[in-house]
């Protein structure tokens, strides 16, 4: 998932949630993504309130581990294609398997 959609959830639900907490943005744009402790995402900003970028941060933290125990069960391949339409649903689904793949879901056969 984009850290960006991430950040955006994360936003709606302390809004929602917790209206009392600022979550203005501080500083430049962090250039180092290895700098965890300010911000986990190349291209983000830390929050200005330390209390909200360690709230931001768990977030993220629980995101990563559920996207890592989530098992996605895609439809059977049609073992021999007949015709486009065959071949395309396979292509599909062999597409759509590389691409959950590599977004760090598991899939099952």
């Amino acid at each position: 998932m984009s850290p960006f959609l991430l950040r955006e959830q994360f936003e709606e639900y302390v809004k929602n949630n917790i209206p009392h907490l600022c979550l203005d943005l501080g500083g430049n744009p962090i250039e180092n993504p290895d700098d965890i402790d300010i911000c986990p995402f190349s291209g983000l900003r830390a929050y200005k309130e330390i209390g909200v970028q360690m709230l931001w941060k768990m977030f993220y933290e629980g995101a990563k581990v559920s996207i890592k125990c989530s098992v996605i069960k895609l439809p059977v391949l049609k073992s021999i294609p007949d015709g486009f339409y065959d071949a395309g649903y396979n292509e599909g689904i062999l597409d759509c398997k590389k691409y959950l793949i590599a977004k760090g879901f598991k899939v099952k056969r």
